[in-house]
């Protein structure tokens, strides 16, 4: 459970870091997806060598977490789009 909490908050960590360079927020997703799948892998690996799974598999979860952060901090901050708003002029036609 309170690893579930941490992995909320390095979400909501990388989508704010995100967003401060104009990206998506969605750029947080990252994170959630490498930490899982370094579990998985860990455990894995741990199981193949007869080690300790769990140790193995927060281990690898690390690690992931480790590049998600390093490459959402690498990205190039976007600059803002003005996109010009569209005004429609009606030709009066009454006379």
């Amino acid at each position: 459970m309170l690893e579930f909490f941490i992995l909320r908050a390095f979400y909501r960590k990388l989508a704010e870091l995100a967003t401060s360079k104009n990206r998506t927020a969605s750029w947080g997703w990252l994170g959630v997806i490498l930490w899982i799948s370094g579990e998985i892998a860990g455990f894995m690996v741990a199981t193949e060598s007869e080690g300790s799974g769990y140790l193995a598999a927060l281990g690898f979860a690390v690690v992931g977490a480790g590049i998600a952060y390093v490459v959402v901090i690498s990205l190039s901050t976007v600059p803002p789009v003005d996109f010009p708003t569209a005004t429609i002029h009606r030709e009066d036609k009454s006379t």
